[in-house]
């Protein structure tokens, strides 16, 4: 599977892609205590098959060259064993997904029109919010900006 990954795209010798196999092989057998277990299997499955991607020919490029080993390629996370430009759709999504999940906030108001219980000073922000039923007053909680006392009008 892996010497299949490797020949693509190349005119280099095929022993070097056969030994640049063989140490892959070996390399991720070593990393899975030398057993065939259900996530060596799965593993061996991911790296095959990210190696015939036609977008990771650097990765292919590397290990022929051996500028990259078979242990480091075998130690790649799959969200490492992506092209520098899906990598960046990727961070783009995240920051994005990120923006929206943060939602709107709360904005606050300074005022003196409040005194606290606890200082009695007037300095004080509050905002205010829907809390039961739209018949009912809004909710408005106010903070002492003086020692940060929190109260409810």
């Amino acid at each position: 599977m892996f010497y299949n990954g490797l020949c693509m795209d190349t005119d280099d010798d095929s022993s070097v892609i056969l030994n640049v196999a063989m140490a892959l092989e070996s390399a991720l057998f070593s990393k899975h205590d030398n057993k065939v277990t259900s996530q060596y299997k799965n593993d061996l499955r991911l790296y095959a098959t990210r190696l015939k991607k036609k977008d990771l020919g650097s990765f292919r490029r590397d290990l022929r060259d051996s500028t990259l080993s078979a242990t480091e390629f075998v130690t790649l996370k799959s969200t490492d064993l992506v092209s520098d430009e899906k990598r960046q759709e990727h961070i783009k999504a995240q920051m994005e997904a990120m923006f929206r999940a943060q939602g709107a906030t709360n904005q606050k108001a300074a005022t003196d029109h409040f005194q606290c219980g606890k200082c009695k000073k007037r300095r004080c922000s509050y905002f205010q919010m829907q809390t039961r039923a739209a018949s009912n007053p809004m909710t408005t909680f106010v903070e002492c900006l003086e020692c940060g006392n929190n109260w409810k009008c």
